[in-house]
């Protein structure tokens, strides 16, 4: 067989980000847990991080994948706890002046 008659390699694959061990859902998730810890405004990354770590349990294709987006929950759960405590804390507060 000479060179011209071999067949041309295959086309490499379209990356996108469903491939397997590129799981970025749980790993967003889990930043936002931490974010809607430290900066929770408008509750905004509380909603955004539950919605993704749901989202990244389903597509999570390993155990640590589907761990960091039950972190990610659990911290934004946590965040939304804490952001209610404060609020709470702040109107009784407000009522002793």
């Amino acid at each position: 067989m000479t060179t011209g008659d071999a067949p041309p390699p295959p086309a490499p694959a379209p990356y996108t980000l469903d491939q397997p061990g590129h799981n970025s859902a749980p790993t967003t998730s889990l930043v936002l847990g931490l974010i809607s810890l430290i900066a929770n405004v408008l509750l905004i990354p509380t909603i955004a991080g539950i919605a993704v770590g749901i989202h990244g349990i389903r597509v999570g294709e390993d155990v640590a994948a589907r761990r960091r987006s039950i972190w990610g929950i659990a911290l934004s759960v946590l965040g939304l706890v804490t952001s209610a405590g404060i609020i709470m804390l702040v109107r009784a507060l407000a009522e002793f002046q």
